[in-house]
């Protein structure tokens, strides 16, 4: 059975009502106890009240009002007067109140999921990219928890409307809480020795559940694949592939960027093509070379392919087919957007070199544009500068270049905000 995060919390909000109702039961039992004995300890000094008069003063004592029109005359009724105000404070101005805190901040943190919990995700670091996977679970409606050690952080991640589990993500007894056995998949987004950590840490309580991780270098890779990843995403790599295959000043060749058995899915750009110009229907693609176009990118933004779709200069085309069909079509469009000017990529992170070898897998030429010189790898193909002056940007070809790759000096931004 499966239970969503907001069951889950609406589950703590239930046991922390039943700390209070279990608070204030305690406290009516002790207030009919005092009302009670006030009237034992009033008959011993030859006093004589009614029950509602016992209640009357037992609360005015307990809430510290202290009207003083009912008294106790001898030791004994001072003293019982005493433990009296004294529990009434406790009661009042400490357990009450603390429950409250305890409500309004670390309890509204969950700690654990039900022991039915299953089908969820449990994300292990809070990012940029996790935040993206978070949205697509919310879209498609996946359940899942994301696992923050801190109070501070886990409260406002909280307030920001994320399902948050408390826990250090490098215990085994964490991943036990939130049913990592139950679970679709982990994700860990961490340095590599953090990643690492997790998956040792989830493999001892999951063996079989799938872990994601990523790293920032390819030795990582085997690195985590041993220490039990499922699968390792070198985020630099896909970043710098993905803006390859978009070079609207590139090849027309169609890329393949996926597959499911025998169906390849590809994607590739149509500037300078007879397509240009024309609706989906109107291109025929399907009749004469065999591919299904099922979306296409344009300046950045993915719409599903209909056959009134209208192919721009800025249009990526995303093609389903057999390996026969995208050879046939790259028979009919490989002969355009032949250009033997060098890309310009701009910045030499770990974006901009993978952007580099990509291009270089497809016949490309390109030029990195780098200021740091301890990144310069091969002089034949970087030009080492600001690319804030005039004078490097033309050493580097950028009035002949078909396309430039634009990449800041920060990789985590790079990798962390593709779409921006």
């Amino acid at each position: 059975m499966r239970r969503s995060v907001r069951q889950w919390t609406y589950a703590l909000r239930q046991r922390q009502t039943i700390r209070l109702v279990r608070l204030l039961s305690a406290f009516a039992l002790f207030i009919g106890l005092s009302s009670v004995l006030f009237h034992v300890f009033m008959a011993l000094e030859g006093h004589t009240f009614g029950w509602i008069t016992g209640l009357y003063w037992t609360v005015t004592v307990m809430s510290t009002l202290g009207l003083g029109d009912i008294t106790f005359t001898s030791d004994t009724g001072r003293f019982f007067t005493l433990c009296v105000l004294v529990s009434g404070v406790l009661f009042l101005l400490v357990l009450l109140p603390l429950l409250f805190m305890q409500g309004q901040s670390p309890a509204r943190v969950l700690r654990d999921l039900p022991k039915d919990t299953s089908g969820h995700v449990i994300l292990a670091q809070y990012d940029a990219l996790t935040s993206a996977v978070i949205s697509r679970l919310q879209q498609y409606h996946i359940p899942y928890v994301l696992l923050v050690p801190e109070l501070s952080q886990a409260l406002h991640l909280h307030d920001l409307g994320l399902q948050v589990v408390m826990g250090e993500i490098d215990h085994a007894e964490t991943f036990w809480k939130v049913r990592a056995d139950q679970a679709v998949g982990v994700i860990s987004t961490a340095s590599n020795a953090l990643n690492t950590n997790v998956a040792l840490t989830v493999r001892d309580v999951a063996p079989a559940v799938p872990i994601i991780a990523t790293t920032d270098d390819h030795t990582g890779i085997d690195i985590l694949k041993l220490a039990g990843c499922s699968h390792v995403l070198h985020l630099g790599d896909m970043l710098g592939q993905s803006l390859a295959r978009r070079l609207l000043g590139g090849d027309a060749v169609a890329h393949v960027i996926g597959q499911f058995d025998q169906l390849l899915i590809a994607e590739a750009t149509a500037a300078r093509t007879p397509l240009v110009g024309t609706t989906l229907r109107q291109s025929r693609l399907r009749e004469q070379v065999g591919v299904s176009v099922i979306g296409v990118w344009d300046r950045g933004h993915f719409e599903t392919a209909r056959p009134e779709t209208r192919i721009t200069s800025h249009t990526v085309l995303v093609l389903a087919g057999s390996q026969q069909q995208l050879q046939q079509y790259d028979t009919h469009f490989c002969m355009y957007n032949i250009s033997k000017a060098p890309v310009v990529i701009i910045g030499g992170g770990r974006v901009g070199r993978a952007t580099g070898r990509a291009l270089a897998e497809r016949q490309m030429a390109y030029r990195i544009v780098e200021q740091r010189a301890e990144r310069i790898q091969d002089p034949t193909v970087y030009t080492q500068g600001n690319a804030a002056d005039e004078a490097v940007l033309r050493q580097a070809g950028l009035l002949d270049a078909p396309a430039v790759v634009i990449t800041t000096h920060d990789d985590d931004t790079n990798i962390g905000s593709p779409g921006e």
